[in-house]
C-alpha cells in the first residue's frame, strides 16, 4: 500500500519501511556490517525516567551508522558491465621519489 501524502499526517518519507524490507536489507547487510550491541547506562535512565537504549553504531569499521545505509543502496543498484575497451585509470603513473 503506497501511502497518500495528502491524507497521512507525517511525510511519506517518514513512515517506517514495511518488515519486509528490513528483514531483505538485513539479509543485505549480513557478513558486512559488524552486529554492533545496545547499550544501556543505569544513570541515563535514572535521569530520563525510563529505560534507554544505544546502538553502539560508533563500533562500524566507519564509525558510524552509514555504513548499513550506503551498502544496503549500493547492494541493490543493477550490475554494471565493464567498458568494452578495458579499465582505465583516473590518476596518472606514480613517479619515483627523486634520486
Amino acid at each position: 500500500m503506497t501511502p497518500d501524502p495528502a491524507r497521512d499526517p507525517l511525510p511519506w518519507e517518514a513512515l517506517p519501511p514495511p518488515l519486509s524490507e528490513l528483514h531483505e536489507a538485513a539479509a543485505r547487510l549480513r557478513g558486512v556490517a559488524i552486529e554492533t550491541p545496545l547499550l544501556e547506562s543505569e544513570r541515563l535512565n535514572a535521569r530520563l525516567g525510563g529505560r534507554v537504549l544505544v546502538k553502539a553504531e560508533g563500533l562500524q569499521h566507519t564509525g558510524s551508522f552509514k555504513l548499513r545505509g550506503a551498502w544496503n543502496y549500493l547492494a541493490q543498484l543493477p550490475p554494471r558491465r565493464p567498458p568494452a575497451h578495458g579499465c582505465r585509470r583516473t590518476a596518472p603513473p606514480a613517479r619515483p621519489p627523486p634520486a
